[in-house]
């Protein structure tokens, strides 16, 4: 008797508690784009180049940028080597349903460039949750100065 309640206890929790980890993993991924594009932001400032943060919406990812060290007409930048460079793929049941920026001519992708000045392109990021119709996101930077915001 013990056993079978147990039993359906647990069949009634996992299912409420796997959904809540993934709308943590959503909501942590918001929060860390966010970082993400200050930390870009003031990076480009402190060493006085130009960085990019990229978005494929067809991958579901994003990743960072620099100016190549041998920069070709086809190939002006690279990936940034170190660990916030690196591709993230957004996770389970969070797409992309719009990327307002400006795009790469020879490899398609979405970018937003952060400039050396402190002046960064305008960026509006739109997410949609296909698990959860009623909810959208939004991560939007604007003005000269490039202040994030955040609306859930």
């Amino acid at each position: 008797m013990v056993l079978t309640l147990m039993a359906i206890i647990s069949a009634a929790v996992v299912p409420v508690f796997s959904s809540s980890l993934s709308g943590l993993k959503q909501k942590d991924t918001l929060r860390n784009l966010v970082s993400l594009i200050q930390f870009v932001q003031e990076k480009a400032v402190s060493e006085s180049r130009v960085y990019r943060i990229c978005f494929d919406t067809k991958a579901q990812t994003y990743w960072v940028m620099e100016p190549a060290e041998e920069p070709t007409e086809d190939q002006p930048y690279d990936v940034v080597q170190d660990s916030y460079g690196r591709p993230r793929k957004l996770p389970t049941g969070m797409e992309f349903r719009a990327v307002r920026a400006r795009t790469d001519r020879v490899d398609r992708y979405d970018y937003f460039e952060c400039y050396p000045n402190g002046a960064s392109d305008e960026l509006t990021l739109t997410f949609d949750f296909p698990n959860d119709r009623s909810r959208r996101a939004k991560i939007s930077v604007e003005g000269m100065m490039g202040r994030v915001e955040l609306v859930e």
